[in-house]
């Protein structure tokens, strides 16, 4: 067989290391006074100090698995100890959630008040036509309300929610009324409830007047 000269074919697979994580051992010398004789330690560097037990990387895959997994601190504690081989305790756990939180407000903030003020944004996949609304985009856009940093949309966001908790609630008891015609008029009736808080009282706010937009 004689060497073609080409490329060759490539085949790879994909396995985890043994250990999937480096400890990193600082030693703070002890010093002595000359003059008094009290013991002192070299502090720290500031970015060692300020990253504590968990340094960013590890700090990431925690708010990670928090957000986007959805898992308890009572999970990530398991995995951190079954799949990495480190013992976090929980109260820890909670602290890096909370480190991950404030390192993507101000972004996260950023992001919110850039959406709100774009005529479109191209994350319509239903084709549905003008006329007609998106139930998804909706609960979207009560959820942006909720969370939001001023009060007045925050109290506005969760009065229309609770009203749409009402009207789920009462599509999925559809079978327990005595005809079609009554859940027609409960259905009705919370619908005119829902106009009404998310027109009639709706704070003064850029927010909440695109939400009221919404039900005239």
């Amino acid at each position: 067989m004689a060497d073609a000269g080409t490329e060759p074919k490539k085949h790879q697979s994909v396995e985890l290391i043994d250990n999937p994580i480096e400890v990193t051992e600082h030693h703070r010398v002890e010093q002595a006074c000359v003059d008094c004789g009290k013991a002192h330690h070299c502090p720290l560097p500031d970015d060692i100090r300020r990253a504590g037990l968990v340094e960013p990387k590890m700090t990431a895959l925690i708010g990670w698995l928090k957000g986007v997994c959805h898992m308890s601190n009572g999970k990530i504690k398991k995995y951190s100890h079954d799949v990495i081989g480190v013992e976090l305790s929980r109260g820890l756990i909670q602290k890096l959630v909370g480190k991950v939180s404030q390192s993507l407000a101000d972004p996260y903030q950023q992001l919110l008040d850039a959406i709100s003020t774009q005529s479109h944004l191209n994350v319509d996949e239903t084709g549905h036509k003008d006329n007609e609304f998106c139930i998804a985009h909706l609960i979207r856009d009560l959820k942006f309300l909720c969370v939001h940093r001023d009060p007045a949309n925050q109290i506005y966001g969760e009065r229309l929610r609770e009203q749409f908790r009402k009207l789920f609630k009462t599509i999925a008891r559809r079978k327990e009324f005595v005809s079609e015609a009554t859940f027609r008029r409960s259905l009705e009736r919370i619908r005119n409830e829902i106009v009404w808080d998310a027109t009639g009282e709706q704070p003064d706010t850029r927010h909440a007047a695109n939400m009221a937009k919404r039900w005239k």
